[in-house]
């Protein structure tokens, strides 16, 4: 088990769910859905540093993981934000391949991070 996977095992427990997403194009079968949720930051024993959990449940069994994989940060925040861009990378990767949409509707564009669902321009 590697050291990001051990460390998650330490984090606040429950996830919450930040991003609600639905795979339109599954390869086979029905639409599903597709939820990014994140750990509180959590300071390292034995460290100045904190670490934060994430996981992205519904892609593959690889992130269906109970704990996630932790990321970390010099504070609560670099570790929120370490985890929230490895989600972003990873939702990007398979964007293309299911036609990730917001559940609530509209088609999720990652290269627009910080969109508001339903809207189509880019956020300043």
């Amino acid at each position: 088990m590697t050291h990001q996977a051990n460390t998650a095992r330490l984090a606040p427990k429950p996830y919450k769910p930040v991003r609600h997403l639905r795979a339109a194009r599954p390869p086979q079968g029905a639409p599903f859905p597709v939820t990014v949720e994140i750990s509180d930051a959590f300071p390292l024993e034995d460290s100045h540093d904190w670490a934060c959990a994430m996981r992205i449940v519904g892609l593959d069994p690889g992130h269906r993981a109970e704990h996630g994989r932790a990321f970390f940060g010099v504070d609560p925040m670099q570790a929120i934000e370490h985890a929230l861009f490895i989600a972003h990378l990873e939702l990007e990767r398979v964007t293309e391949k299911l036609g990730l949409e917001f559940a609530a509707g509209g088609p999720y564009v990652p290269a627009t991070l910080f969109r508001r669902p339903g809207d189509g321009g880019h956020q300043s």
